[in-house]
């Protein structure tokens, strides 16, 4: 599951590498949903689902099905004051055991909290195994 997908280049990027399902949440999905319906086709295309989704909905985020074993979110930290709404989403779509990995850019609001005081590695097949990807 990927939250704040824009362009879907994430999200597209698991569903090529195996993901069983896909799914790419933002607020605006019309140039995800071009590169989806551009780059995947068949049975790969039903992988991959994408949905409205606007931080701190609740109910929308119950709607997309969680938990979610993995979380995904790429250059989307840009204002300190949507930390905790964002935590809050991400909470409401995980479960124990969900991963998350969220990428930044230098230059990024700060201070952020990471969520563990030492951060363990992912087990080796995480990111290889399609089972790993959705509950």
């Amino acid at each position: 599951m990927e939250l704040g997908t824009g362009c879907g280049l994430v999200g597209l990027t698991a569903a090529a590498h195996g993901a069983q399902e896909a799914v790419l949440t933002d607020q605006v999905l019309h140039v995800a949903t071009i590169n989806a319906d551009a780059n995947f086709e068949g049975e790969d295309r039903r992988r991959i689902r994408l949905e409205r989704l606007k931080w701190g909905d609740e109910e929308a985020a119950t709607a997309l099905g969680p938990p979610f074993d993995l979380i995904l979110g790429s250059d989307i930290i840009y204002h300190a004051q949507d930390f905790d709404v964002l935590a809050e989403t991400m909470a409401s779509l995980a479960a124990v055991g969900t991963v998350a990995y969220l990428c930044t850019p230098d230059g990024s609001p700060r201070p952020w909290r990471p969520c563990r005081a030492t951060p363990s590695p992912p087990p080796s097949s995480s990111l290889h195994s399609p089972s790993r990807w959705r509950r």
